[in-house]
């Protein structure tokens, strides 16, 4: 199946997505980001690291993760808990970045 979109309104990239993250971003990206890797590695919070380190999230940027349940990741401070709920063996999450005072 395709995304049914314009090729200058998506990039698809074939990489490891930690080493993606760690370029340090001179503007910020994206609005909404997608995080459910494979559990018990530490690689959500490692993304929300990168993430946040690095300039990705755009102010009021949407975070998505899902963790193991009873996994709580560390997470800055500026970002807000929308939406949590635990199902089966997974939690989810919804985060929104607050901006930050400069």
């Amino acid at each position: 199946q395709t995304l049914k979109c314009l090729p200058e309104q998506a990039e698809v990239l074939n990489q490891n997505s930690l080493d993606f993250l760690k370029q340090a971003q001179n503007q910020p990206h994206f609005d909404l980001v997608f995080l459910d890797p494979p559990f018990h590695f530490n690689l959500a919070e490692q993304a929300i690291a990168l993430l946040a380190q690095n300039n990705w999230l755009r102010p009021q940027a949407l975070v998505y993760v899902e963790t193991e349940k009873g996994k709580n990741p560390n997470v800055p401070e500026n970002w807000m808990v929308l939406k949590q709920k635990d199902s089966g063996q997974v939690s989810y999450r919804l985060y929104q970045v607050e901006n930050t005072v400069a």
